[in-house]
């Protein structure tokens, strides 16, 4: 693992980088020496297994963030897999950042429905 080689020689937050192939059985004896998780790797494998390192990330009390989740779809599938951050370079590829107002307008909607049943 790479990151490891960065262990106390860049500032905090040091996140531990996980792509395709990796499990966690591989990172669970290193995983403290870092302050998150970043899910990399291909878009496939990162959204089949975003819910096992956000889970693992949380178990450790570290934080997980997903690299390049460029759709309203991506962002509400990381959120609910319990990703705590994302990125995209959608805004400035695309020029356009359409669906990320359309995600924070999703979240203040859940907000307010929740709060109805509360």
């Amino acid at each position: 693992m790479r990151s490891l080689e960065y262990v106390g020689k860049i500032p905090a937050p040091l996140y531990l980088a996980v792509q395709d192939g990796m499990m966690a059985c591989q990172i669970t004896d290193v995983i403290d020496k870092f302050d998150g998780l970043f899910i990399g790797g291909s878009i496939p494998w990162k959204f089949n297994t975003a819910r096992m390192w956000a889970d693992l990330a949380h178990l450790h009390g570290k934080k997980c963030h997903a690299g390049r989740v460029g759709t309203w779809e991506g962002f509400i599938h990381m959120h609910y897999c319990g990703v705590d951050s994302v990125d995209t370079s959608s805004p400035v590829r695309n020029r356009c950042d359409d669906h990320i107002v359309k995600y924070f307008d999703h979240l203040k909607f859940q907000s307010r429905f929740e709060g109805i049943f509360a």
